[in-house]
């Protein structure tokens, strides 16, 4: 609570400094700022770090453009539906909304 009653005051006073994290806009630069940490790499298989590269750069693509704080759940769900009729396997419909939740 403390935290946040300082920064709302910081924004009040106009004192408060984004941070690096907070200057990341769009989906696209989360996971650029994602892959490029190596976040992706910090354990399993490289097949497993191959499959998580093409499930974000599919949702790069995707939903890359949107605004991270207008991005929310019925977006996700529309394009989950479109890899739904794709026939692909629940499993991997799973798969690629997990690569997301990493991020």
């Amino acid at each position: 609570m403390k935290w946040a009653q300082d920064i709302e005051r910081a924004i009040a006073a106009g004192t408060y400094s984004a941070t690096a994290k907070t200057r990341l806009k769009t989906l696209s630069e989360l996971i650029d700022h994602y892959l490029g940490g190596g976040h992706h790499l910090r354990s399993r298989s490289s097949a497993y770090h191959r499959d998580k590269v093409r499930y974000l750069t599919f949702w790069k693509n995707e939903l890359g453009e949107y605004a991270l704080v207008n991005l929310g759940a019925p977006q996700i769900v529309e394009v989950r539906e479109k890899l739904a009729k794709q026939e692909l396997s629940p499993a991997t419909v799973n798969r690629y909304l997990s690569g997301l939740s990493s991020v």
